[in-house]
């Protein structure tokens, strides 16, 4: 797979834990519909997953996570 930039390939190297920094680059906005990747991560929302190459997602946060946003 190739990742539109390094930082986003920490993220994903990271599992998500450095959503704010890797995402930087992400051309999305910051609205709250959380989504749980496939991947066991929640997004803030669905572009925010396939930006890091997740494609499969359900709606809501993953279970036992917080949502990043309210």
């Amino acid at each position: 797979m190739v990742y539109p930039s390094e930082c986003v390939l920490h993220c994903v190297l990271e599992r998500g834990l450095c959503r704010e920094k890797a995402l930087c680059e992400c051309p999305c906005d910051n609205h709250c519909q959380p989504v749980c990747g496939d991947d066991g991560v929640t997004y803030q929302n669905s572009c925010f997953a396939e930006c890091v190459g997740v494609t499969k997602y359900s709606p809501g946060a993953c279970p036992g996570t917080v949502p990043p946003c309210e």
